[in-house]
């Protein structure tokens, strides 16, 4: 049976701090109390056995009280340490925020599970957690007092780290109207920009732009949005220290707009802002909740909404991570820690439902993006596939691909690296949609038909 929390729960947390401490001495008490019992069983068994006197026997009942006191001493201690504040954010932190009317959250054996694995270290879906748990130095213990707890889940990306002014579950970087639909027009594009942070600056700042971006850097890109990033896997997040407590065993993080994917796509807009003055609309808007399969039917309309919103749209980027068994795609990129990228064009050549006629212009910006990354920092390309058999919503746009930034196994902190370094290929790339060179390479090149044999020259005839 799944857990249930009651929404009152999420909007004060002091009755459940109440009930929290009331039920955590209740717990204290009992298990003094059963131990005292042990005690008693076992010291007059062996008491009765051994033909002990009186005095051995309240000596060993001493003994036993002297251990359920201390027993009681950590309990008490343990639950003095936790605060109302903290116990209400420990709560926020792991359950799912519930809708003014609703009487409760579907799924919430997840949410019980990562409270548990976030205070014991002890992860059900993994078996080795438990060894490592009790090995030392393989896990830092969570204090539950006000300060290391604040630290230790702002460490750990969760609900309460999202940006002021960022969307819970619709867009985030488009505006949105009441509809849930993108507002167009550049004031909405204006409100849309999100504030860099402080580690991506002074990473700008410390990595300076390639010599061949100086074009790139002197074009005047306008007010219009010119990069749509979209993610039709949301849920899809990294390996983060310490652990992400609502990431599950594969670090997928459900019904949730604030994952490692998401981060991933914010880090490459704010540099494409920030550093080259391309207006940029990221979105993330969940799409594989409550059904996984239905992610690339729910990002198709999101790209239909935005691209019939903002025509200015040159490239569409959807922003994935693989989910690869034991590999890591982590490597060093221009002295940086990084993770390579795939880029993924599609055919559907050999997917009967559906079409996808314009394909090789597709193909072609894939191409001219992979050059970009390999011309600018050498290593971030991992590769570049056809996929034949799916259409992954490229056919909506010419300049569509899908990009696979490292695995699920890498840490979240070498993808925002890569993130960064992308943004200048995707710069360079976009320079070159703009110069025409994706459609010069699309375009059906003339071949000159070959030329019939020329005939033999004949000999003279033979004199006679």
């Amino acid at each position: 049976m799944g857990f249930r929390a009651h929404p009152a729960a999420h909007r004060d947390g002091s009755s459940f701090t109440r009930s929290w401490a009331r039920t955590s001495l209740v717990s204290a008490v009992r298990a003094a109390a059963v131990l005292v019992l042990l005690v008693l069983l076992a010291a007059s068994g062996w008491w009765i056995g051994a033909g002990m006197t009186s005095g051995v026997l309240w000596e060993q009942l001493g003994a036993g009280w002297h251990l359920a006191a201390a027993a009681w001493r950590r309990a008490a201690a343990r639950a003095a340490t936790v605060d109302g504040e903290t116990a209400k954010r420990l709560v926020q932190s792991v359950l799912p925020a519930a809708k003014a009317g609703e009487d409760g959250v579907g799924d919430g054996e997840r949410p019980l599970l990562a409270w548990v694995r976030a205070a014991t270290g002890y992860d059900f879906t993994s078996p080795r957690s438990f060894l490592e748990a009790e090995v030392a130095g393989r896990r830092s213990p969570v204090r539950l007092n006000a300060g290391a707890f604040g630290q230790a889940f702002r460490a750990a990306p969760g609900r309460e780290s999202r940006r002021e002014g960022e969307s819970g579950s619709g867009t985030a970087g488009g505006g949105a109207g009441g509809d849930g639909r993108p507002e167009a027009g550049p004031a909405a594009l204006a409100r849309s920009t999100e504030a860099p942070s402080a580690e991506v600056l002074s990473r700008q700042e410390r990595e300076p732009v390639p010599a061949r971006l100086a074009p790139v850097l002197a074009m005047d890109w306008g007010n219009e949005p010119r990069v749509l990033i979209v993610h039709s896997h949301t849920s899809e997040s990294y390996v983060t220290v310490p652990p992400d407590p609502r990431a599950d065993a594969r670090n997928h993080v459900y019904n949730d707009s604030d994952t490692g994917i998401t981060r991933v796509g914010r880090a490459l807009a704010e540099k494409l802002r920030n550093v080259y003055g391309i207006g940029v609309i990221h979105s993330t808007r969940v799409h594989n909740w409550p059904h996984h399969w239905e992610a690339y039917v729910n990002s198709r309309e999101t790209v239909k909404e935005y691209l019939e919103a903002y025509p200015s749209i040159q490239i569409v980027l959807d922003v994935h991570r693989q989910g690869i068994e034991n590999a890591v795609w982590a490597t060093a990129v221009s002295g940086v820690q990084a993770v390579s990228v795939e880029v993924i064009y599609t055919t559907s050549q050999e997917f009967p439902y559906a079409s996808h006629p314009n394909w090789r212009w597709n193909a072609a910006f894939a191409e001219v993006l992979a050059r970009a990354m390999e011309e600018l920092h050498p290593g971030l390309l991992h590769r570049v596939t056809a996929v034949r058999d799916r259409r992954y919503n490229q056919d909506l746009h010419p300049h569509m691909v899908l990009l696979e930034v490292g695995n699920y196994l890498d840490r979240e902190e070498h993808a925002l690296a890569a993130a960064e370094l992308l943004a200048d290929a995707v710069a360079l790339a976009l320079y070159e949609v703009d110069r025409g060179t994706v459609e010069a390479l699309a375009a059906p090149r003339a071949v000159t038909p070959p030329q019939p044999p020329r005939p033999a020259p004949s000999s003279p005839p033979p004199r006679r």
